[in-house]
């Protein structure tokens, strides 16, 4: 292996430079940090605040109300917000396991929104076990990706009610989520580590990404926000590697921690390639799904592929062919023809 996770501290100070003037000339980096709803915060605030209330409580009351802009395409973001919390409902209520949810449609000069609220029976539980069943009620609200297109803030509340209490409301805890900054995982000072897991799978890796062009992650420093997407060079060029040296180099010259290959040859139009993401439902456990994808797997092996399988960021799997197209069809804009 030709590069080292350990480099002197004038070099790393000559590359932290070098990433300063490609950082200011990314042409796919935005002028804006981008800010989106961060829920795990949301999560440890609530799980806190309703252990320090919780008492002699048997019902509790979750409320959540969130807004779309109807602006730049917001009302299908508002359409998608509420169609997957109907759908994910449907998926538990057949399996008897869903939560008992009322939603209210809202409208406001220019925006969409819902309010939300569902009733959580405490009942012979315990605290921490109610706490957990409202924890995967605000789950469920937050699931789909469209929630972070909503308007800031999305307000939370929860009501504690039961028939020991004196009020009808024994505590109310109420919560504005705003959006903050994203921060990728990997930042500048973990290059080194980068370096070293590469090391450990280059020859995999080569076999994955040799001779295809290249979608590189790029970290920047923490507080920066999120990684640079950087598919060319300096010049121009299409960022290629044919080996590990050039491996290398992305990572020093870029801070490349992340490489996405094309799914065609680098010079060629033809694609040789198919990438096919399976993303695990939140209503089927790990065991079904990973039967579900080896079940797909041998399928498409009896179809004459050869299948590589690997996970993808949590979310599910991600299984790649190999494809052999001898020529390109010339006529798509003619469907009545035959190819």
């Amino acid at each position: 292996m030709s590069f080292e996770a350990s480099i002197p501290p004038e070099q790393y100070d000559r590359i932290k430079k070098r990433y300063e003037f490609l950082r200011k000339t990314e042409t796919y980096r935005g002028p804006k940090i981008k800010k989106t709803f961060q829920p795990r915060t949301l999560y440890d605030d609530l799980e806190q605040k309703a252990r320090e209330k919780i008492t002699v409580e048997d019902r509790l009351r979750l409320e959540l109300s969130i807004n779309f802009s109807t602006a730049d395409g917001g009302e299908g973001r508002w359409r998608e917000y509420g169609g997957t919390v109907q759908r994910l409902f449907a998926a538990l209520e057949r399996r008897a396991v869903a939560p008992d949810i009322d939603i209210h449609l809202t409208r406001m000069g220019g925006i969409l929104g819902y309010d939300i609220s569902s009733e959580i029976e405490a009942g012979d539980m315990g605290k921490e076990e109610t706490i957990k069943k409202v924890l995967s009620v605000l789950h469920l609200l937050f699931y789909t990706d469209a929630t972070k297109y909503a308007d800031e803030p999305i307000h939370i509340s929860l009501i504690g009610r039961g028939s020991h209490t004196l009020d009808p409301e024994s505590f109310r805890i109420s919560i504005y989520l705003d959006k903050s900054p994203c921060q990728d995982s990997i930042v500048l000072s973990d290059i080194p580590l980068v370096v070293s897991y590469y090391k450990q799978i280059a020859d995999f890796l080569i076999r994955d990404i040799v001779h295809r062009g290249l979608t590189c992650y790029t970290a920047v420093d923490v507080g920066d926000g999120e990684s640079i997407i950087r598919r060319n060079g300096v010049g121009g060029q299409r960022l290629v590697a044919d080996d590990v040296d050039d491996v290398g180099r992305l990572i020093f010259d870029y801070h490349t921690y992340k490489f996405v290959p094309d799914v065609n040859a680098y010079g060629s139009e033809r694609i040789s390639r198919v990438p096919i993401d399976l993303d695990r439902p939140s209503t089927m456990s790990w065991n079904a799904y990973a039967e579900f994808v080896n079940g797909f797997r041998d399928w498409v092996n009896e179809l004459g592929f050869s299948p590589r399988l690997r996970l993808t960021s949590g979310r599910g799997a991600q299984m790649i062919l190999e494809i052999s197209i001898d020529r390109l069809a010339k006529n798509y804009s003619n469907p009545g023809r035959s190819r």
